[in-house]
């Protein structure tokens, strides 16, 4: 077995088995590559698909644009976490929650009304888009660090 020259892939050749594994293995090293996820540790509880900033403890809590202290997001995180739990939070990609029902094409930003919620409706201040819906239940996150 060997690697490719460009990402250090797994080379997949015809016939290997357990190929399911080594595909999964080359998707992790992928979104390592592209930083799509964040690993981290919950602050608090929190709820797949919630909007999070990183604090100075180094923990993630849930974002909102109504203060300075609770932004900006880097992402969404991607389960379900308890208090100091491990957590991938998602930055760059598609995510999907059947909850949702947004408008294809509309900005996507943090709610400063919810904490960890997410809104359509650009807020007044402290506005960082995330994504942008790309389907009534998808967003294609993108999440930038700007000047609030």
């Amino acid at each position: 077995m060997g690697f490719t020259d460009k990402y250090e892939f797994e080379e997949l050749l015809y016939g290997v088995a357990g190929w399911n594994s080594l595909i999964t293995a080359n998707f992790q090293a992928l979104d390592e590559f592209l930083q799509t996820y964040i690993p981290g540790t919950a602050g608090e509880a929190l709820t797949a698909r919630q909007a999070v900033y990183l604090a100075s403890d180094g923990k993630f809590y849930k974002a909102q644009a109504n203060a300075d202290s609770t932004m900006p997001s880097l992402g969404l995180v991607i389960a379900d976490a308890s208090a100091g739990g491990a957590i991938l939070v998602r930055r760059v990609g598609p995510i999907t929650d059947a909850g949702w029902s947004w408008s294809a094409g509309a900005s996507i930003y943090v709610s400063d009304s919810v904490a960890g919620g997410l809104t359509a409706t650009k807020p007044a201040s402290r506005a960082q888009p995330l994504g942008v819906a790309s389907a009534a239940d998808t967003i294609f996150l993108n999440v930038t660090l700007i000047a609030l």
